[in-house]
């Protein structure tokens, strides 16, 4: 059996975004609006903190983590667990391993918390689910996040499941926060 791509998800949902700055004149005006940069199975929206000036920062390589002291925005879909169902654990955690190590965040991958894409990441992290719905694993408990909901992720071990069958939308601002709070 071929083993399905958890992680690309993007193709489901049309995405845009709408980036402003200054003109020649100094007058503000409409510099990108397009859908921005499918990267690993997340549609990078912006970045901050090491940008060449004038560069769209989201058409660079993707990465899991803002640079040091930056931000970073990007829709996230997860599909539900069923796309996985008939994969072996250690062929979803090779796949994890895999998506992380593209992200340049191998190292975020935690055991404490039984499911193969559970993470860790140093920063302070805003998301805001727009459809479908997740449960938030956590080391002590878990919680279902709907449309609407808002969760405020401080540097903690933690995994995003989709037990629905439909795929969840959430976008993420991402902060660096040096190390978890």
């Amino acid at each position: 059996m071929s083993k399905p791509d958890r992680m690309n998800r993007t193709e489901l949902v049309a995405f845009r975004r709408v980036v402003t700055g200054h003109d020649a004149a100094g007058l503000s005006c409409v510099e990108l609006d397009d859908s921005g940069h499918s990267h690993g199975g997340n549609v990078e929206l912006w970045s901050t903190g090491d940008a060449e000036p004038g560069a769209d920062p989201a058409a660079r390589p993707s990465r899991l983590l803002p640079p040091a002291g930056g931000t970073n925005i990007r829709y996230v879909v997860i599909q539900p667990e069923a796309a996985e169902a008939g994969l072996s654990t250690e062929e979803r955690r090779d796949g994890a391993r895999a998506f992380f190590d593209s992200m340049g965040a191998g190292d975020a991958l935690v055991m404490s918390i039984p499911h193969p894409h559970a993470h860790r990441t140093p920063t302070t992290d805003y998301i805001v689910m727009l459809s479908g719905e997740v449960t938030l694993m956590l080391e002590a408990g878990e919680r279902p996040v709907r449309p609407g909901d808002v969760v405020v992720q401080r540097g903690t071990s933690h995994a995003w499941v989709n037990r629905g069958s439909e795929p969840a939308v959430f976008v993420a601002v991402m902060l660096d926060a040096g190390r978890p709070d």
